[in-house]
């Protein structure tokens, strides 16, 4: 497999990329549930059950102090302001390098495969 090194060409893609994810979790609960007749879920009792999942099955082999750490940052945003603004979107699912179509002749992204994953949830966005 070609690999890109030109920095423009990472750029224009990583560009590209940055617009079908927009597209994709810009879709209205309705249209998705429409056309794709998918259940959609609570994010906030996603969340829940998440930070549930972690306690119960993680923090038994973590320190105490990423213990503490993962929890106010759950906590935080289990009681903030944020989680009243999460709102389901489509997401893909398997959004990975073996679902993305590379024509390396014209240096172009051609699809996007694999939405057998597809679901109604939350798009978690990670910052550091």
């Amino acid at each position: 497999m070609a690999q890109v090194q030109d920095k423009e060409t990472v750029e224009r893609l990583a560009k590209r990329l940055g617009t079908f994810l927009a597209e994709l979790h810009g879709s209205t609960e309705a249209e998705v549930k429409e056309a794709l007749q998918l259940k959609v879920r609570n994010p906030y009792e996603d969340i829940r059950k998440l930070y549930e999942g972690v306690r119960t099955k993680h923090y038994p082999h973590t320190r105490t102090s990423a213990q503490q750490e993962i929890s106010r940052s759950f906590e935080n945003f289990l009681e903030g302001e944020s989680a009243s603004h999460t709102r389901a979107v489509l997401i893909h699912g398997d959004f990975g390098a073996s679902n993305i179509l590379w024509n390396p002749r014209v240096g172009e992204i051609s699809g996007i495969i694999d939405f057998g994953g597809s679901e109604m949830g939350i798009r978690l966005m990670i910052l550091q």
